[in-house]
């Protein structure tokens, strides 16, 4: 028990450095890196790359993760990020396509799907500028 309690105890550690920046931010993904890698870990490695913004990597790591992904709704969110990172990368039409797969996956966070609905409100506004 012990264990599984230091185990949620780094996890939430190292969550909250992912949301730091510079140092933190790296040392965060090293560590990460080193563990297990499933569905939820390459997510979180890619929103660390993608904050620092080394678009190649995020992308690699969010496409790891679908791959690795058992519910849907981690689906919805690995591809929400990926729109984010193509986004980013000004490739608007994948990131459409990312934010509209991912809206098709009903999210039971109501949350969650309001967050997605906005981004894919938001992309379609800037989509429609260029």
């Amino acid at each position: 028990m012990l264990s599984k309690a230091t185990e949620e105890e780094t996890n939430k550690d190292l969550m909250i450095q992912l949301k730091g920046n510079g140092d933190s931010l790296k040392r965060a993904i090293d560590t990460l890196e080193k563990t297990n890698q499933d569905a939820k870990v390459n997510n979180n490695i890619g929103v660390g790359y993608l904050r620092l913004r080394n678009f190649q990597k995020a992308y690699d790591c969010f496409q790891e993760a679908l791959s690795l992904a058992q519910s849907e709704e981690d689906k919805a969110c690995i591809l929400s990020n990926l729109s984010e990172v193509m986004r980013y990368k000004e490739d608007l039409n994948s990131a459409e396509k990312y934010m509209n797969e991912a809206l098709e996956i009903k999210s039971n966070d109501s949350l969650k799907q309001l967050v997605m609905e906005s981004n894919l409100e938001s992309m379609s506004r800037i989509i429609k500028k260029k």
